[in-house]
């Protein structure tokens, strides 16, 4: 097989430059696959083996080669018994005589080697490089015109031994050969039918007899096992919520019942493939529980002055402590709120019978009456007696002064560096080429984003990061897409209060979210400290298509924070 050498490129922050080389091989010709097993190769455009999908996923026909054509791929029928995976092949038509085994095959993927209930294999990759916009494709696509017909077949594997292949035909138009987003095309599959599976819902309680206030855990268990979906719980007619089904259960947590008896159901709406069902109903015993009795006391300690004959007595407008107790069976959880009169002066969490201490200045001249008042859910309320006590005036105040101070609070910016320049770029290196997607990968750390913010008003940022195309400067170029920025941290920076635990970052990984458009990377949120955070991770490229000429590509990567 004839090899021969390509150069591809990495990318640039603020102006990074990279290069890499890799060896691309020639397309292999077609092997003897026989036998031809019975039935078709189905495309659906959700992830998941033949069992889950329906007519309404199923693809027979679409638009546009840049464009993965499917998300699942499998077969009518399963692989011979022995079989451990399955490859997929597109074959392209040779000269006039030439028999298909001479014709050259491209593998579309990489293989398929998990297998549903039934023995099927499917695939799940979200690789790029399925993608009808083979080179191959596209030069005999460019060499005629108009509608043309390929075998696509599915081989069946043990080892390196072929078991069988399923065989479909895949029709391919181009209105305009030299661009791929003109191509149509048509596979020659049989549209399934798919019959929905009775389902069976039963419901459990943690508990079916607890006391007011007591919460519940609630598990639906749904037969079969791999029905999909949600659940939803129910107290007679009303939604207690909804909970997501994984392996056949779904649990919805920390439920607070009614006192009574609650007849709990769980119902399956059902989903694609699966009939709806409902759980005969659960009985769960709330018990109503008396409120706990509460006794509370008061404490007044007032500031005590020296005016006039009058020594010793409370001052208005001075401190005024008060400790209020409560004892209760149960320690008390709740509040204490405590009064002057009938106007209220302020209150205090308590926690397990534990009242903090509370004081205040805002008691005015005259005869004050003091209570304390203390109570929770589940208890029963109580007030203190009453603190009787007569506060002196201490004197009217002295002739205020007033001056006026200002100070300007600067706006302040938000910038975000790298280390990297045109003259010491970030280089990626060789690229990779990985025979079982056909495409070229290259990454390497990417170190040193500073984000530094002294906007005042703690406004918090959002950094994003775009890659524009890569270019080879002879007329090369692959999309920004196939880069993308992973693996990311933020690093604490000495003498900034900013924490970079409060940083979240977000992952961008080729092809599945690459940085063709801009995407946030890290998000600070508003109200917290002003400062610096560093950030490193991983920038790379993926999926590269063998379509992309030899060359040297750069690419600008812009870093912005607002």
């Amino acid at each position: 097989m004839r090899t021969f050498t390509k150069s591809i490129a990495a990318l640039a922050a603020g102006t990074l430059i990279a290069a890499a080389a890799v060896a691309l091989a020639a397309p292999a010709s077609a092997v003897d696959a026989s036998p031809d097993l019975p039935g078709d190769v189905l495309w659906f455009n959700t992830v998941g083996p033949l069992a889950g999908q329906t007519p309404a996923t199923q693809i027979l026909t679409g638009a546009n080669a840049t464009n993965r054509p499917w998300a699942t791929l499998t077969t009518a029928n399963p692989c011979p018994a022995g079989s451990t995976s399955m490859a997929q092949y597109i074959r392209i038509p040779g000269a006039p005589g030439v028999p298909e085994i001479d014709w050259t095959q491209v593998q579309m993927g990489a293989n398929a080697t998990l297998k549903d209930a039934d023995g099927r294999f499917y695939t799940t990759t979200t690789s790029q490089a399925d993608r009808l916009n083979k080179a191959e494709v596209q030069a005999y696509q460019a060499a005629h015109p108009g509608t043309n017909t390929y075998p696509f077949i599915s081989v069946c594997q043990n080892g390196p031994a072929i078991t069988g292949n399923f065989r479909t035909l895949v029709d391919i138009t181009t209105t305009t050969p030299a661009d791929i987003t003109s191509y149509t095309w048509t596979i020659h599959s049989a549209p399934i039918t798919v019959a929905a599976v009775p389902t069976t819902t039963t419901v459990s309680a943690s508990a079916t007899s607890v006391n007011e206030g007591t919460p519940v855990n609630l598990t639906a268990t749904l037969a079969p096992a791999g029905a999909t979906g949600s659940v939803t719980f129910l107290n007679g007619a009303t939604s207690l919520g909804s909970a997501a089904l994984s392996g056949g259960t779904a649990t919805l947590n920390g439920v607070v019942l009614p006192v009574g008896v609650a007849s709990v159901t769980a119902s399956y709406a059902g989903a694609p493939g699966f009939n709806a069902s409902v759980s005969a109903p659960l009985s769960v015993t709330v018990i109503d529980v008396p409120d706990v009795a509460t006794t509370t006391t008061l404490v007044v300690t007032p500031t005590l002055g020296t005016v006039g004959a009058a020594n010793g007595l409370p001052l208005a407008g001075a401190t005024t402590a008060f400790a209020a107790s409560v004892t209760s069976a149960t320690p008390l959880t709740g509040t204490c709120e405590f009064f002057s009169g009938a106007t209220s002066l302020g209150t205090v969490p308590v926690t397990a019978g534990v009242v903090p201490a509370f004081s205040t200045n805002n008691i005015g001249a005259g005869a004050q009456t003091f209570t304390a008042s203390c109570g929770g859910a589940g208890f029963v309320s109580s007030t203190s007696a009453p603190v009787a006590l007569t506060f002196l005036n201490a004197g009217a105040p002295a002739t205020p002064d007033d001056q006026t101070v200002i100070v300007t609070i600067p706006a302040g910016s938000i910038v975000i560096t790298t280390p990297y320049t045109p003259a010491a770029p970030l280089d990626l290196g060789n690229a990779v080429f990985d025979s079982a997607t056909s495409t070229y990968h290259a990454a390497a750390a990417f170190n040193g984003i500073v984000i530094t913010d002294t906007r005042a008003g703690n406004l918090g940022f959002n950094a994003s990061v775009v890659s524009s195309a890569f270019t080879n400067g002879s007329g090369g170029t692959f999309s920004g897409g196939y880069s993308g920025l992973t693996g990311l941290a933020a690093d604490a920076i000495a003498g900034n209060l900013l924490n970079p635990a409060d940083v979240t970052v977000s992952n961008h990984a080729p092809l599945t979210d690459g940085l063709d458009v801009p995407k946030v990377f890290a998000t600070y949120p508003a109200g917290h400290a002003l400062g610096s955070v560093g950030l490193h991770g991983t920038f790379g490229i993926a999926g590269v298509p063998t379509s992309v000429p030899a060359g040297t590509y750069t690419s600008t990567v812009t870093f912005t924070a607002v």
